[in-house]
């Protein structure tokens, strides 16, 4: 009598663990199927996040420089200094470190850089972009633009 109780008891126990097995099973196919149907949409998400990050880490890289050129430049002439301390930034290829830069150089004026009541004030507005391709089910690329309008204000005083 005590070993069909104990039989039982273990009987009981080995249901529960089978269908325990396999509704965890059901939930891993279920999270892979519904995982793979969204993996494009997923990818898209990550290359977005990427392109932002990328785009702001290079928003700050042209901070520090500028905030370097600022720092070296002679304030008695800022507008030629300005424009010889940018010079000074580009490798022997004539490329700034970030290509962004470039933009900058048709920016150097007397209008974005100036000295106004006793102020030395520094103003630039440049785009920066970044285009991604996503592969797409079919084959065919989709492509993605990330646009982000950069803003330098500086003031100064003398």
């Amino acid at each position: 009598m005590r070993t069909q109780i104990l039989k039982s008891k273990k009987a009981g126990q080995s249901i529960s663990v089978v269908l325990l097995t396999i509704a965890a099973l059901l939930l891993v196919i279920s999270i892979l199927f519904v995982a793979g149907t969204r993996s494009a949409d997923f990818q898209k998400k990550a290359l977005s996040v990427n392109s932002i990050e990328a785009l702001y880490s290079n928003a700050s890289t042209i901070d520090f420089y500028l905030n370097r050129v600022i720092a070296n430049m002679n304030k008695a002439d800022p507008l030629n200094s300005f424009r010889d301390e940018m010079a000074a930034l580009k490798n022997s290829k004539g490329e700034y470190p970030i290509r962004e830069m470039a933009q900058i150089e048709n920016q150097i004026d007397k209008e974005h850089v100036r000295i106004e009541k006793g102020y030395l004030k520094i103003n630039f507005t440049m785009p920066l972009f970044d285009r991604v391709a996503i592969q797409t089910a079919t084959s065919s690329s989709v492509f993605y633009e990330v646009n982000y309008n950069y803003r330098f204000n500086y003031s100064e005083k003398l």
